[in-house]
């Protein structure tokens, strides 16, 4: 299966090679893609870049700080969209949170640079493959095996490049606080179907709360549970960023973003006496929180 490596600028063209060596040891059935030479603004594809792009099944877009908003990155993700749909486009996010991202890139389930998502991410191309596909205990061992390899040689790139100076802000925090108002506009969650919901067989809610140590437990599944601790959510731009990444895991559906939300709202009148817009957005500002000890 062909996977196309998209990428631009320095910092992402070395973890592109990097990751074209290394997709092969983990899965040999795929042929990565990555062309070493850049693509100047106002040049066209060549033919080659073209046909790769037409042909591959699967691809992967290096995304870094600097190439955010680069041309030929945005122009390659549309191509591979329209080719192989965007459940088949992945972003990886090689120096930036989720929340970072803006316009186009937004509408594929990012990657970030850690080992669980860049596990899911190659869990998702080995389920593409179909018949060719590995079995889930081999490609485990497989993956445990060749992962310290990647990380240490896109960490050195990441270090190498990084500047000393503090990074500047890509997103306001009205920008953000208006998406988490966007997204919890957009789904009007339904009420779960009695007798019909996996939690309802499990005689569990999808959202948990640990009074004792103040932990958010979302149950994605009877044996996955995605824990957040509430000191980690002390601003409205990390509620976002909990609210995103909930909704791009692999098991993840309304539901859980809505009970998760509905939690928030709880809380924050637990500790607070307010309602959650109160706490981290009161006339649309984006406040830091501090949660209180009991």
């Amino acid at each position: 299966m062909d996977i196309f490596i998209s990428w631009s600028g320095e910092k992402s063209r070395k973890a592109a090679e990097v990751l074209r060596d290394w997709l092969p040891s983990v899965i040999q059935a795929v042929t990565p893609y990555y062309t070493p030479k850049d693509i100047d603004k106002g040049q066209r594809w060549s033919n080659d870049i073209a046909g790769k792009l037409d042909v591959s099944r699967f691809g992967i877009i290096l995304v870094t700080r600097e190439n955010l908003n680069a041309p030929w990155i945005l122009f390659e993700a549309g191509a591979l969209s329209k080719n192989v749909g965007s459940s088949h486009v992945c972003p990886i996010l090689l120096d930036l949170k989720p929340t970072d991202l803006s316009g186009p890139l937004v509408q594929f389930q990012a990657t970030t640079f850690l080992k669980d998502e860049i596990k899911a991410l190659i869990t998702a191309i080995n389920d593409a493959l179909g018949d060719n596909r590995i079995n889930e205990k081999n490609l485990d061992t497989i993956f445990e095996k060749w992962w310290p390899d990647l990380e240490q040689a896109v960490e050195k790139i990441i270090i190498e490049d990084n500047s000393k100076k503090e990074p500047a802000e890509i997103r306001s925090d009205r920008d953000l606080l208006e998406e988490v108002l966007r997204l919890v506009r957009k789904h009007e969650y339904r009420s779960f179907d009695s007798g019909n919901s996996l939690f309802d067989k499990l005689d569990r809610k999808p959202v948990s709360y640990s009074e004792r140590n103040k932990t958010i437990t979302i149950w994605l599944g009877e044996i996955s549970p995605y824990e957040i601790h509430l000191d980690q959510i002390t601003s409205g731009s990390q509620l976002l960023d909990f609210i995103l990444q909930v909704n791009r895991k692999g098991r993840s559906k309304p539901e859980h973003i809505k009970s998760f939300l509905d939690c928030i709202e709880e809380l924050s009148d637990r500790y607070f006496k307010t309602n959650a817009q109160g706490i981290f957005c009161p006339l649309g500002k984006n406040k830091n929180v501090e949660w209180p000890e009991k």
